[in-house]
């Protein structure tokens, strides 16, 4: 039996008669309670449908017997699963039949010797006592009790009188000498009510069960029959090392990768999980299945045996998988293979999903952004691609760079506004897809056009004075809507490079970096022809540009010279750093023969940036470049771009998506690695472009107004300031006493090696993921790794488990906080995890839901239930097909609002007479109801899930 947990506070009990309160309820409910002294509670509790009457009648002065009271407990509670037994005075026909088989079940009554209930006979006050405190839980305490009359309590109920008492929940009847308890008195159905009313604010949520907190247990990849950290007796290594037990093999299978299977992977230490707010699974860390991978059909097979995890239509093919080796040739090579999805043949931007597996095949990690609603998009267009194309245009020729270019081809032309623009978009190459877009996850998944720019320079403004000239091109993506009710809208544009703008520098004077680089010149050029590196200048306006590359690099009134010099040194020691100690050939990693590594210096405005369609680097004035930081920076963001896969045919779609936590790491990254490549000892350890003027204190985020924690977290545009939150995790964790025995150098492998493992889309939770598995892999013990897990929880960036559910009466449920789910997907999300959208059938339901999941939020929040009525308006129904016996509809609702409201939620709200916190409203599909914030959806399994 799953009983209530006692927590009751200040509960006291009183049975004489008391004048109620006024208090604002439905009146008139019953024909025989108008002027009783408990009316309103009356009223008030039946129209909760808690207590009901006969014929229109409550017969308040009645006695209350044993079904009448059972049947109010059942109401409260929920009591869920009946017993299956008989008894000698139930009958299947009476109406209490199934009420007292669910009570007895719960262990609130049990049949006497001669298996009789008794369930007319009318309660005292002691044995109601004894019912409501099994149904409380509360343990019976033996003694005798301070009452007055306590000789009279019967021996079997004493204990539960005094139980009572001692918590402060009876006073009693106030009498000469003391207070009477009056146990063997018959108490009426009125005084029941008022006992309950008083008694209504105290029921609680059963127990949980208990939360499941992971050992993180990195395991070793033997074949030994057992999984052990693998580390060594002075704590250097794995996690035996920290006196870890051996986990046996066994419970890993070749079989199906199930919740429940992943759950008992947990309990048992074996792997860890990474989950986001709605309960997805990011990240497994650990060895989850005993298949072996060493092709993309291998990885195929182990992805598609977790299905039930991922979607119901999930399904994986070889062709869907891209697969890279990292650290060949030393114990910690390891394949990744990277899952980029299509949906009836159209691809999909985000939804990856990478499976790591070491250099004998066995499974050590899976880092998921796998989104399960791609599988219900509607791949149909209603606009062409020339349509999207037109938008994007239109949008495009409404910017001040294309307007002023226009009025300067019209001008030295004659041609007309409309010649002139057809002149300039035949000279823009364009070309345009269909994908799906699934890069936001608070977003639904939808199909659009993709459409990328690009051109030539052209001259946008010219200075007679010394003969310098501004350029612009067009590089720039758009996502327009397909399809839908914003078709024909646009869903995002954005340049194509990945950059930070710079403040003014304290000085201009920079290094010759004498010593260190070699210049070669072919007149145009600085040149490092054994690296591949071309140095040059250009004169262009940020924005949607690319270089010019034939301005002659050598001019010197403008000090042109030093600058190249520090380019090209400096990109030099990015280049042989990576290279070097981290593997990493190139920018590409030799992916593209021949390919080459160009930057220009001396752009107008004050950024630095590497440009993902022109493959090419960019320092702007003043002097960005001559930052080993900030060369390293943008350098890395390069090579993430050749690390995180989309389309091996077309790199310059590769790297992080466009939305808010992959842009912001993206940027992290770069910080990052600069710093690491950088290696000061210094103040500037940790600051950011500090030898221009520093942007950003990865150890001190308020020092530039940064947010520090994950709940501080902006919005997409904020991704330079975003990108601190992840820089102060990292500063932490490399700067943590534990873990001081590691140098800069490994720390570097590390954040390397993690890049491997993320999705496009990668939340900031599954670099969390990436980082401690590449840990692991460079032997980092159990108390290492919980070093870096406990500073990673410092910044917000958690893990968010949510395998355990919360138990209430044999049912579980678990809250998911989507905030922009609609009804039908998250009955969707409910249904393929094994459960449904939480139904509630009784007000004990509703007390446990709202104390549970909703009690603690504001006003106007609210939750997806499983009720409906999109079959037939008025008849509403439960997903999971329970009885609609129970409904606490706020004043007024449901009221259809425009035919359009079929789907219910819960709220919060604040009331002073109402039995609950909470209401329930009726909500369109999408649930856009003006006064409303939707917070997430409750599911719910007939078993553990």
């Amino acid at each position: 039996m799953k009983k209530m947990t006692a927590l009751i506070v200040s509960l006291v009990f009183f049975f004489n008669t008391v004048a109620a309160p006024s208090l604002k309820v439905l009146a008139g409910v019953f024909t025989d309670t108008s002027g009783h002294s408990a009316e309103e509670y009356i009223d008030k509790w039946a129209s909760k449908g808690i207590v009901v009457g006969y014929n229109g009648k409550f017969n308040p002065d009645a006695n209350v017997t044993k079904a009448e009271f059972s049947s109010v407990l059942n109401q409260l509670f929920g009591y869920k699963t009946p017993a299956s037994r008989t008894f000698a005075d139930v009958n299947s026909t009476d109406w209490y039949y199934s009420i007292i088989q669910k009570v007895v079940a719960n262990g609130i009554i049990e049949p006497d010797a001669s298996n009789r209930l008794y369930p007319n006979k009318a309660l005292t006050r002691g044995e109601v006592f004894a019912m409501m405190s099994k149904a409380f839980d509360i343990e019976p305490v033996s003694g005798n009790t301070s009452f007055v009359d306590d000789s009279s309590i019967g021996v079997e109920l004493k204990s539960y009188v005094k139980a009572l008492q001692d918590r402060g929940m009876i006073v009693g009847f106030p009498v000469t000498g003391g207070f009477e308890v009056r146990a063997n008195t018959l108490l009426t159905r009125a005084q029941m009510i008022i006992v309950l009313d008083k008694a209504y604010g105290t029921l609680v949520s059963p127990s949980p069960t208990p939360t499941i907190t992971p050992s993180p247990i990195p395991p070793s990849n033997s074949n030994s029959g057992y999984y052990s950290g693998g580390g060594s007796s002075d704590g250097s290594g794995g996690g035996s090392g920290d006196g870890q037990p051996d986990i046996p093999a066994s419970l890993i299978t070749d079989g199906p990768i199930t919740l429940d299977y992943i759950t008992n992977l947990v309990n048992n230490g074996i792997i860890d999980i990474i989950q986001d707010d709605i309960g997805h699974i990011l990240v497994i860390n650990g060895t989850f299945t005993s298949n072996i991978v060493k092709s993309e059909a291998d990885a195929a097979k182990v992805l598609n045996l977790a299905k039930s995890l991922l979607g119901d239509a999930f399904s994986a093919t070889a062709a869907d998988l891209s697969s890279q080796k990292l650290n060949e040739g030393t114990s910690t090579e390891a394949s990744f293979y990277r899952y980029t999805p299509t949906i009836n043949g159209i691809p999909v931007l985000g939804s990856q999903i990478v499976l790591e597996a070491d250099r004998d095949g066995v499974v050590n990690s899976l880092n998921n952004t796998y989104d399960f609603r791609i599988e219900n998009v509607d791949t149909t267009p209603t606009i062409s691609s020339d349509d999207a194309l037109q938008i994007a245009v239109s949008d495009i020729f409404s910017k001040d760079e294309a307007i002023k270019l226009l009025d300067n081809i019209v001008s030295s032309s004659g041609l007309s506004i409309g010649d002139a623009r057809n002149q300039l978009l035949s000279e823009i190459t364009s070309g345009s897809s269909l994908v799906i877009y699934a890069v936001v996850r608070d977003a639904e998944p939808e199909l659009v056009y993709e459409i990328e720019f690009s051109s030539d320079t052209f001259v946008i403004e010219s200075d007679v004075v010394d003969g310098e000239e501004t350029y612009i091109s067009f590089n720039v993506t758009y996502h327009v809507y397909a399809n839908g009710v914003k078709v024909g809208t646009v869903l995002d544009s954005y340049e194509n490079f990945d950059g930070e703008e710079r403040p003014t520098a304290i000085q201009d004077e920079v290094s010759s970096h004498s010593g260190y680089v070699t210049i070669i010149t072919d007149g145009k050029n600085f040149i490092d022809y054994l690296r591949g590196i071309y140095i040059h200048r250009t004169e262009v306006k940020m924005g949607w540009n690319e270089p010019n590359l034939t301005l002659p690099i050598l001019t010197k009134s403008d000090g042109l010279n030093n600058c190249g010099a520090s380019a090209l040194a400096n990109l030099e020691k990015v280049y042989d750093y990576y290279s070097d100690v981290l593997g990493h050939k190139s920018i590409d990693n030799g992916k593209v023969p021949g390919l080459q590594i160009h930057a220009s210096i001396g752009y107008t405005e004050n950024k630095a940036y590497w440009h993902n369609v022109n493959l090419e680097f960019a320092f702007g004035k003043p002097h960005n470049e001559r930052g080993l930081d900030t060369v390293g920076h943008e350098y890395t963001h390069a090579v993430i771009q050749f690390v995180i896969l989309a389309n091996e045919s077309n790199y310059k779609q590769d790297g992080f998506s466009y939305s808010r936590d992959s842009r912001a790491l993206g940027e992290a990254y770069g910080d990052i690695m600069g710093s690491l490549i950088e290696n000061k000892t210094d103040e500037g350890r940790w600051l950011v472009s500090e030898d221009s003027k520093a942007v950003k204190n990865m150890a001190n985020p308020s020092q530039f107004s940064h947010p520090s924690h994950y709940s501080k977290i902006l919005g997409i545009k904020d991704t330079q300031k975003n990108s601190v939150i992840f820089d102060y995790a990292a500063y932490k964790i490399m700067t943590d006493s534990r873990v001081s025995k590691y140098d800069t150098k490994t720390w570097a492998k590390i954040f390397y090696r993690s890049i491997y493992g993320l999705p496009r889309d990668a939340t900031f939770a599954n670099a969390r993921g990436a980082v401690i598995r590449a840990a692991e892999s460079y032997g980092f013990s159990y108390n290492e790794i919980n070093s870096i897990k406990e500073n990673f929880d410092a910044v917000g960036i958690t893990s968010n488990d949510k395998v355990g559910a919360v138990e209430f009466y044999g049912h579980y449920y678990k809250n998911f906080s989507s905030g922009l789910m609609t009804w039908k997907d998250a009955a969707l999300y409910c249904k393929s995890m094994g459960g449904y959208l939480a139904s509630i059938t009784s007000f004990g339901e509703e007390k446990f839901i709202e104390e549970k999941f909703i009690n603690n939020n504001a006003n106007t929040i609210y939750y997806w239930l499983g009720g409906t009525d999109q079959d037939q308006e008025g008849v509403w129904r439960w997903e999971s097909g329970e009885p609609w016996n129970y409904t606490n509809w706020l004043s007024g609702e449901p009221n259809n609002n425009a035919n359009l409201e079929h789907y219910l939620g819960i709220w919060a709200s604040n009331p002073e007479d109402n039995l609950t916190k909470t209401f329930w409203n009726d909500f369109t599909n999408d649930g856009s109801t003006p006064g409303f914030l939707r917070s997430g959806f409750i599911c719910e399994w007939n078993r553990r899930p």
